[in-house]
């Protein structure tokens, strides 16, 4: 005897076990870009988990609906708090990053890699993007001067009116505001690599995207994203906030 909510059989079951796996990513994928954090994101895909473990989802028709409907409410409401964080937060603010290229020891990358191709690709179509070719030309131009301390190498892939983003939220030494100006932005660049000369530079793909990865004393020291528009860098955004690197 029952009255219709009895343990058994149920979508419950199909969603945790082979269909979770497969609808997972687009869980973690709401939440990631709606709080561009890789551990916030982890921590609803948990919570949607849980949610869906106990609830009746017998008569959802479409369970992948209704799991990106929850972790989208979940991210709202983390939202809410996080505003105030961001309010307060120290100087700009950037999403962490994740990588997505074929080596890398996140989890789940291959499902991550999938879903940040779809979204560049998706982004491609209102926002003129450089070709994998040109972005590997601008970058390696680029970490070569960087490398060499060359203030006019610095200054030649970069647009006249680019701007420099550093994210370091007061846990390390980064610009406050944004600095603009190619020039001005070769010149901060040059003094910042004499400071910290990175151990290496690394060529790797960040939300789909490649972008170039400093290494000092043996961990990650920044991640650095670039929009790259008619070959000349528009923008480069350096993410130093050593909460934001330590899932890499």
């Amino acid at each position: 005897m029952g009255d219709g909510h009895a343990p058994g059989p149920s979508g419950r079951e199909d969603v945790l076990g082979a269909d979770w796996a497969s609808h997972r990513p687009a869980v973690f994928g709401v939440a990631y870009r709606l709080l561009g954090s890789v551990a916030d994101a982890e921590d609803v895909t948990h919570d949607v988990w849980l949610r869906a473990a106990g609830a009746d989802l017998r008569d959802v028709g479409d369970p992948r609906a209704w799991l990106v409907t929850v972790a989208a409410r979940r991210s709202y409401d983390i939202l809410k708090s996080a505003r105030f964080r961001r309010e307060t937060y120290v100087g700009p603010w950037l999403p962490e990053p994740l990588l997505t290229g074929p080596d890398v020891s996140v989890p789940g990358a291959r499902q991550l890699a999938s879903r940040a191709r779809r979204r560049a690709a998706k982004a491609k179509q209102s926002t003129p993007q450089a070709s994998k070719a040109e972005r590997e030309r601008v970058l390696a131009v680029f970490r070569a001067a960087y490398e060499a301390g060359d203030l006019a190498g610095l200054v030649k892939p970069l647009h006249p009116d680019a701007v420099y983003v550093t994210d370091g939220g007061g846990k390390a030494a980064a610009a406050r505001k944004l600095i603009h100006g190619g020039e001005r932005v070769a010149e901060v660049m040059v003094r910042v690599g004499r400071q910290w000369r990175p151990d290496r530079i690394d060529l790797v793909e960040v939300g789909g995207e490649l972008a170039l990865v400093f290494h000092r004393e043996g961990r990650v020291y920044s991640v650095d994203t670039l929009q790259i528009t008619d070959g000349l860098i528009t923008a480069y955004r350096r993410v130093i906030n050593p909460d934001k690197l330590s899932h890499l």
